[in-house]
């Protein structure tokens, strides 16, 4: 049996993804942290404090910013992504 679970692992919430055997044994095959928009502002915040969490560059965080901008502000137009973000 496959399963998956919420939970919370050093104050942020994710999920795993369980296995469970016949003879009732659990077997965690994967885990992650929950992504969205409140992370990626998050990851984008601690940037502009000098933190690094380790998610990735800080141009590549302004980028995901924009996307998340121009996605809020379409208006349901549809939103050149490549032109956005100038071809990265």
């Amino acid at each position: 049996m496959l399963y998956i679970l919420n939970e919370t692992k050093d104050g942020r919430e994710g999920y795993k993804v369980v296995v469970l055997s016949t003879d009732g044994k659990e077997e965690v095959i994967a885990r992650e942290e929950q992504c969205g928009v409140l992370k990626e502002l998050e990851y984008f915040a601690e940037l502009l404090e000098g933190k690094d969490s380790g998610n990735g560059l800080p141009k590549n965080t302004l980028l995901d910013v924009a996307v998340i901008q121009a996605s809020l502000t379409s208006e349901g137009n549809t939103v050149d992504l490549l032109k956005l973000i100038g071809g990265h």
